[in-house]
């Protein structure tokens, strides 16, 4: 996993197959898993070095891919410190103002999921309310970015981001064990290693590549663009008056506006996503629903609770 991990994370400053170490790192990646998948094959099934037989349980097959998917959407860090790079360069203290607009969502969530699991146990509508808190966030982060952007319109989006992430993460984790009769530690395990580490390089590696190629697509492309003689182009360069300033300025100019067009294409291309993943979850069942309670805390008659998951 370390070696997946640094050829995601420096392949495109090593020139990817261009560097040996990225190159070693793979083979090495290879020879692993191939080391894994042949000692699956041959050895006892008590003896072998990966063993899970949880995974065997509907409910947690489908909870890990649907954590990993919503990975799409919790993973936005990265565009957005991009962007508050920008708009905040100059305020470190308006930044983290921002940053902590998320424990307003954080509180409100866990409230949420709180008072919802005490009488309802439908996951399905849940799952629904996190992915429509995740797209309204995106569209308003999407029609809000601008170089200049007042602290005040952050503060709706980074709080529904947040209730999303809690939602997400509380009824995920509440699906996967729902079916589960022992083996809690190696669910939590597997659980967080999907959510905090694995999703998180995928997705954070993927938009990372993002936000370092296409800004540098752009970029060109408005230099290309771009008259000497343009009114509004020469009132931005108006402070450089020294020599060979005017170009220092211009690439400063273009590389800021790359990056928030760059951030507002990739923002606009999650918020698709969120879409496609609203209508999969509106119309394919992902787990049966019985009568029971949740919080057994007062009768303790719940030991034969079960929510499984339908083959469609």
């Amino acid at each position: 996993m370390l070696s997946f991990v640094y050829v995601l994370t420096y392949g495109k400053t090593l020139a990817w197959f261009h560097s040996p170490r990225i190159i070693i790192a793979l083979i090495a990646l290879v020879f692993c898993l191939s080391a894994l998948m042949l000692q699956h094959i041959i050895l006892d099934p008590k003896i072998r070095l990966l063993n899970f037989p949880i995974l065997k349980e509907r409910n947690v097959r489908v909870g890990l891919i649907i954590i990993f998917v919503f990975g799409i959407f919790y993973s936005m860090s990265t565009p957005l410190s991009a962007w508050e790079n920008i708009a905040f360069q100059n305020n470190p203290i308006e930044r983290a103002h921002v940053n902590t607009y998320s424990i307003y969502g954080y509180v409100m969530g866990a409230l949420i999921c709180f008072l919802y699991y005490r009488k309802y146990n439908n996951f399905k509508n849940m799952l629904i309310l996190a992915i429509l808190c995740y797209l309204s966030a995106a569209y308003r982060f999407y029609s809000i970015i601008d170089q200049q952007t007042s602290v005040s319109m952050m503060f709706a989006p980074m709080v529904l981001r947040a209730i999303a992430i809690m939602v997400s993460y509380i009824t995920v984790g509440l699906y996967l064990a729902m079916s589960l009769k022992e083996h809690y530690r190696t669910i939590i395990l597997i659980f967080i290693f999907v959510r905090s580490f694995f999703t998180s390089v995928v997705f954070g590696s993927l938009y990372s590549n993002w936000m370092y190629y296409r800004p540098t697509q752009l970029m060109a492309r408005l230099a290309s663009w771009t008259d000497g003689s343009d009114a509004l182009f020469i009132s931005n360069l108006r402070d450089a008056h020294v020599s060979g300033n005017d170009t220092m300025a211009a690439y400063k100019l273009f590389k800021t506006q790359a990056t928030l067009a760059a951030t507002k294409e990739l923002l606009g291309l999650i918020c698709i996503a969120a879409v496609i993943v609203l209508i999969v979850l509106l119309y394919l069942p992902i787990y049966k629903k019985l009568t029971r309670h949740m919080f057994t805390w007062k009768n303790h008659d719940g030991d034969d609770d079960v929510a499984e998951t339908v083959v469609v």
